[in-house]
């Protein structure tokens, strides 16, 4: 079967087992024009799956899904009046075809089966790319798309869409004709990158790297490296495909006997494509590789040439030259939230990481600051990882005291530390008197911008990190606030 003469009601109604109820899918619009599961976003012949989150329900949408186009509807229930009141949507809008319902048992069930099926609709040359790992899946999925697209058609994961609900819609998302499709698969609790990586059969599996995150899911960094490395062990048969594995992880060895070809990548001498050189400035990333060929990437840290280095593995493995790969590199803009860069008018730098944290993203991101940071004061404003586990506090613990050595030794001006687990780490540490460390327990808005305010002068170079719950993005809208107003105060003053 073809993607075309998979986007059909005959089809969906086959993969999912489903009944109608409401037509019998003969009316709707064939092919079908792709999934979506936002009515605010739908377009017109998509197919609507109404999911039932943590703050939404997608059944509560129906009619403004049929308003906005769908042709489709799959749905877990549908009474009468729904049903009637879809029917009155579909007949009053202009010149469209009326929509069928259909049912299923469970639509995020069902969503997966589309993608199992659709996966295997696509041509042998649509090269499928999964990569997790714990730290540098999104910016490797950009890299890896970037460079790709230089001379290719193909699709990737949207933002981080890298659950049970954002691998299959990345999937579905494949458009006929596709040269590659990168997906980002991303785990919490053990079983869900086997469950994720049967649906997307990598040809092309790439490891980041491995270590404490989820841990309130996933339990220990060994049991991190046994749950990403269930993407290996799902890949597409034969010989044709590659496994990227970053040599410098902590994964025992039985967990990469595979029959693909692996590549290894990292700053270990055993690395195939071993990293050297490197040279860090808030312009990006200059770095060589064992095989003598020198490449730059417009991304801070020193772990971006690795994220470069594993795009440059795949591009390679698909027959893209040296030349081509680095024009890709050249074109890359950092992830929002993920050290991306922002220029202020009063010459303060903010380096936003707010999107997530965990140890080593943390501890490389102070690592960053104080490399690029060229004279500036440096500023590292850090607030809670959030599902370390048990150990949670000693993690913390050895962030703090790692920052406390840069500000002593001078490559920090200022420490800032945010939430209840920093505060407790720098009660632990004894550093919550130091002149120039601030704490702070609270993380509301209004706390953040009085910190702010304390932390933050003109000129500064700022890191912002903290996990995706503790919402830091908020002290970078005060910096922001704080900026204007003072370009607004000097734009008044004689």
């Amino acid at each position: 079967m073809t993607p075309r003469e998979f986007w059909t009601t005959s089809q969906f109604q086959a993969v999912t087992g489903g009944r109608w109820q409401c037509g019998d899918g003969s009316p709707c619009l064939s092919p079908l024009a792709g999934v979506c599961i936002d009515s605010r976003t739908i377009r017109s012949g998509q197919v609507f799956i109404a999911i039932k989150g943590d703050r939404f329900d997608g059944h509560d949408f129906l009619i403004e899904a049929v308003s906005n186009g769908a042709g489709l509807l799959v749905v877990e229930r549908c009474s009468a009046r729904t049903i009637e009141a879809v029917e009155r949507e579909a007949t009053s809008r202009m010149g469209s075809a009326p929509v069928s319902v259909l049912q299923v048992e469970n639509t995020i069930a069902a969503l997966a089966q589309l993608a199992a099926a659709y996966r295997r609709c696509l041509a042998p040359e649509t090269t499928v790319i999964g990569i997790t790992g714990t730290n540098g899946k999104t910016t490797t999925r950009r890299i890896v798309q970037t460079v790709l697209s230089q001379t290719m058609q193909g699709s990737a994961s949207v933002r981080s869409f890298n659950n049970h609900i954002g691998v299959p819609l990345t999937v579905l998302g494949a458009q006929a004709g596709d040269r590659y499709l990168v997906a980002e698969v991303g785990t919490s609790a053990p079983g869900e990158i086997e469950s994720l990586a049967e649906i997307l059969r990598p040809d092309v599996a790439v490891i980041t790297s491995i270590g404490p995150g989820h841990l309130d899911g996933l339990g220990t960094v060994p049991e991190v490296a046994r749950e990403k490395t269930a993407l290996l062990r799902l890949m597409q048969p034969g010989d044709a495909g590659l496994a990227v594995v970053n040599a410098d992880a902590d994964i025992d060895p039985p967990l990469l006997n595979i029959p693909q070809p692996l590549t290894t990548f990292g700053w270990s001498p055993q690395a195939d494509l071993c990293m050297m050189a490197c040279q860090e400035s808030m312009t990006g990333t200059d770095f060589q590789l064992s095989d003598q060929t020198g490449w730059h990437v417009p991304l801070l840290g020193r772990h971006s040439a690795g994220n470069a280095t594993v795009a440059i593995a795949i591009a390679r493995h698909l027959g893209l030259s040296d030349q081509t790969i680095q024009a890709g590199l050249s074109a890359v803009t950092p992830e929002p939230m993920r050290l991306a860069l922002c220029a202020l008018p009063d010459e303060t730098r903010v380096i936003n990481d707010a999107y997530n944290a965990n140890p080593d993203s943390m501890l490389a991101a102070l690592a960053c600051l104080v490399q690029v940071s060229s004279g500036r004061p440096a500023v590292a404003v850090l607030g809670d990882m959030l599902e370390l586990g048990p150990d949670c506090l000693q993690y913390h613990r050895e962030v703090v005291r790692q920052a406390v050595q840069d500000l002593e030794s001078g490559r920090l001006s200022r420490l800032v530390l945010i939430g209840p687990t920093m505060q407790q780490a720098a009660d632990a540490e004894q550093v919550a008197g130091h002149e120039h460390v601030i704490v702070s327990a609270d993380h509301q808005a209004d706390t953040l911008a009085e910190v702010a305010a304390q932390a933050v002068s003109p000129g500064d170079l700022v890191l912002v990190k903290a996990s995706r719950g503790m919402a830091l993005e908020r002290f970078v809208d005060a910096v922001r606030s704080q900026c204007a107003d003072r370009n607004k105060k000097g734009c008044l003053d004689p």
